[in-house]
């Protein structure tokens, strides 16, 4: 009898022993588990040094100890009992070529860790990271292998530290289209464009996307050297996916300024390069290292058909301009909007000399009810804001130029700001562009979002009628940075307006929607040769 209690004891014990290999061996062998309970955290004598909650994923490192299992990277250790056999998570962590944030933080005496804003556990002890990334709630930190948040006040200590090899700026390089043959400058051949991919995948660049790039530019994040930022009109991954390139798709998200500069962070426009036909692999290389392009290469000869005189307009090309200076007499302009007196007073020859119809607002307004016909030799020139060069108080520039050639345009001014009188001309008209809702960056989490489109329907409406009572016109309205929503196009046609114009680069017609009027933009880099393209 003895013998068999004897026996069925030794059986327990290796049964239990058994067990227990098991469940180290696996959870060793696997390396991943979740927590099956709120259970203790632990450090290396057993003691108990935090918190963890039910369902939490950890990856676990070999040890020797076959009940108390170390979490990857750090100094603390989970009780077998409390824990389960888990796969890999594959949730996505933090991209590999996200750099630390120059900073340092040290957590409170408790440091809890976040995931999706609900705290996953808690270590009884201050604890110090570098960061990763950050938003206006929470520093984003690796820890034990995987991405969580440490929120902003619950910071005992920060500290400025210096990190290396990080990008200090960002080339975004944009192609208008890409073909199989080309015979106009916007346009870049398949096999430069597969030239260029070579170079970036030679040199180890690599591309991120768009919500990469406003992080960048909001500094919320740091990415290593050798960033590019590539944009497109077409759908064109399927080539850049060859070299494992992504590229972006333009969109209404963000609004570039065709300088051929480089961006850098904390920029409110954005800046880009933008690949001609003719864009040699040397100034392929300047764009990458983030050199201005200050020179406008040689354009390719193109023979434009004008429209004919004695037929209709089906279309119509409405040009969107900014500020004008004049460089011969010393003055600059760093915006990429700018347009030299020289350029725009040969556009508006142009014009002349090929009896263009230079358009009033009301003209314009009535050929897109269909209540008037006009020549197809029409244009409409638009200028938006009120600012450098437009007024009598800020250069004069506009007004002179319009006279000199008896040319009609029409001034989008952010009333608000500058006085309707200093832009007096009967070649000039006047609509409304906002009272004081121009405010770019204004609206949380979107990088061109203007203050009309975060106001309430009530603040919007007492904005345009201000605006109205000054302009004294319905006729036209321009949205700001070219963006818009329901709220705003519900208030202009309760106000009355009976037209309102965006972005977009092509002719407008009568079967356009009358509140997104598409207009071409016109920039410093504009060539005379492109400016006639527009228009023919």
């Amino acid at each position: 009898m003895k013998k068999l209690i004897a026996l069925i004891i030794l059986t327990i014990i290796i049964f239990i022993f058994i067990i227990n290999k098991t469940i180290f061996t696996n959870n060793r062998f696997n390396d991943y588990i979740t927590t099956n309970k709120e259970s203790n955290i632990y450090d290396k004598n057993h003691s108990i040094i935090g918190k963890t909650k039910n369902n939490i994923y950890f990856e676990l490192e070999q040890t020797k100890d076959n009940k108390y299992f170390k979490i990857k990277e750090t100094d603390y250790y989970l009780y077998y009992k409390d824990i389960n056999k888990a796969e890999k998570n594959i949730e996505e962590n933090i991209k590999e070529y996200y750099k630390n944030l120059e900073k340092e933080i040290t957590t409170n005496d408790e440091t809890n860790f976040y995931k999706n804003n609900e705290i996953q556990f808690t270590i009884n002890t201050p604890l110090t990271f570098n960061v990763k990334m950050q938003d206006d709630q929470y520093y984003y930190i690796t820890y034990a292998n995987q991405t969580y948040q440490i929120k902003k006040d619950e910071i005992k200590e920060e500290k400025e530290i210096k990190i290396d090899n990080i990008s200090e700026y960002i080339s975004v390089i944009n192609y208008n289209s890409i073909e199989d043959s080309c015979n106009n400058l916007d346009c870049v051949t398949l096999e430069n464009f597969k030239e260029q991919l070579n170079y970036l995948k030679e040199n180890n660049f690599y591309t991120i996307d768009i919500e990469d790039y406003k992080n960048w530019l909001n500094k919320k994040i740091n990415l290593k050297e050798k960033a590019i930022l590539i944009t497109s009109k077409q759908d064109i991954n399927n080539i850049a996916q060859q070299f494992n390139f992504n590229v972006e798709l333009n969109n209404e998200e963000l609004i570039y300024i065709d300088s051929n500069s480089s961006s850098e962070q904390g920029n409110t426009t954005i800046p880009r390069y933008n690949i001609k036909n003719n864009t040699t692999i040397e100034t392929f290389k300047k764009i990458t290292n983030g050199e201005p392009i200050t020179y406008i290469e040689k354009p390719i000869l193109q023979t434009h058909t004008l429209p004919n005189e004695n037929e209709n307009a089906s279309k119509i090309a409405v040009l969107n301009y900014h500020f004008f200076y004049d460089p011969e007499i010393g003055e600059t302009c760093p915006d990429g909007n700018c347009k030299t007196v020289q350029d725009f007073e040969a556009e508006l020859n142009y014009l002349k000399q090929n009896n263009y119809k230079t358009l009033t607002m009301e003209e314009f307004t009535k050929w897109m009810y269909n209540e008037i016909e006009l020549p197809a030799r029409s244009v409409l020139i638009t200028i938006d804001d009120g600012a450098m060069g437009t007024g009598t108080h800020n250069g004069n520039k506009l007004i002179p130029l319009l006279e000199k050639y008896k040319a009609h345009a029409t001034l989008f001014l952010i009333s608000g700001w500058w006085p309707i009188g200093n832009y007096s001309s009967k070649y000039l008209d006047i609509e409304s562009h906002t009272f004081d809702m121009h405010e770019g960056n204004y609206c949380e989490n979107a990088q061109r979002g203007s203050k009309l489109l975060c106001s309430t329907r009530e603040q919007v409406l007492e904005d345009l009628t201000k605006s109205v009572e000054i302009t004294g016109s319905k006729n036209a309205f321009c949205f700001p940075m070219y963006v818009y929503n329901d709220t705003t196009l519900s208030v202009l046609k309760e106000i009355g307006f009976k037209t309102a114009f965006i972005g977009g680069d092509i002719k407008a017609t009568r079967n356009d929607d009358k509140y997104k009027i598409p207009r071409y933009h016109i920039y410093r880099e504009t060539t005379l040769d492109q400016f006639i393209n527009m228009i023919s």
